[in-house]
């Protein structure tokens, strides 16, 4: 990633950039097989383990990203299971201040994933939710989650 490289403006008559900088800054990872319940309808996912955290902003037991500076961020999440089909099997990014800011579906699958470049503030609170379309979700069988992200600088 070092080679990633925003401009943000041309001066003149283009010949030289302003604005640039490079690298990626506020990382986070987390994953786990934590349950999310077994009831139809939306769930938060938690999770057992964190693997990068920068700013110490992940709460990985109750699922939660707290933004630590306004800017645009990579974010990345996924769920898997194997103990049912659902039907109707959704995975979300939810903001606390902006609500689902991207989404992503599948039917009768047994995992899903999301992501994109979202425009986030400081101190807006990210989650993960995952919608189960009937009950056949129980606590048996195997589940794996993650959740990560970075800040374009």
């Amino acid at each position: 990633y070092k080679g990633l490289v925003t401009a943000t403006a041309f001066s003149g008559d283009g010949s030289a950039l302003t604005g640039i900088s490079s690298g990626l800054s506020n990382k986070f990872h987390a994953w786990g097989v934590n349950s999310v319940g077994s009831a139809a309808g939306w769930r938060t996912i938690n999770f057992s383990t964190e693997t990068v955290d920068d700013d110490n902003k992940f709460n990985h037991t109750s699922g939660t990203y707290t933004v630590p500076a306004t800017g645009n961020y990579v974010l990345f999440a996924g769920h898997y299971h194997n103990n049912g089909l659902h039907n109707d099997y959704r995975i979300r990014f939810y903001s606390n201040t902006n609500g689902t800011l991207a989404s992503t579906s599948a039917v009768d699958g047994d995992r899903v994933t999301t992501s994109g470049i979202m425009a986030l503030t400081i101190n807006e609170v990210i989650r993960v939710d995952v919608y189960h379309g009937n009950n056949a979700h129980s606590d048996a069988g195997t589940r794996g989650s993650f959740f990560g992200g970075y800040r374009l600088i």
